[in-house]
Formats: structure tokens, sequence, C-alpha cells
């Protein structure tokens, strides 16, 4: 799967740049363009959105809250 044109945060601002996913795990981040027609690959614009590869929010409510 590519990820165009999102503002990505790792943790840094890169600013609005392209995340290359393959097999479930971040492969590359950066301008990219467009793949090849023969490959397999989904294209998603991410175009107005941020996006934080490998981000885990650890909030909890340990005593329900919802």
């Amino acid at each position: 799967m590519l990820l165009k044109n999102a503002t990505v945060w790792a943790p840094e601002a890169l600013g609005k740049t392209d995340v290359l996913v393959l097999g479930g795990r971040i492969a590359a981040v950066g301008a990219m363009g467009a793949p090849p027609a023969d490959w397999p690959v989904e294209v998603v614009d991410l175009s107005g959105h941020h996006l934080v590869p490998g981000l885990v929010d650890l909030h909890a409510h340990i005593g329900g809250g919802g």
C-alpha cells in the first residue's frame, strides 16, 4: 500500500510526504511518485490528513470509565 501526500510525524514533523507499506510494515518514507502500472499496490491519497507511523496509544482507564 502506498500512502500518498500525508503530513507525516515520525516523531518529528517530516512534512507532506509518502509512506510505502509492504507486508504490514513500513518499507520507506519519502516522496515516491507513482508506482509502476504492473505493481499490485493500492494507492491511498491522504491529502489533508496526518499520519503517525508506529504510534501506540498507552492511555487506558484501569477502573473502567467508559
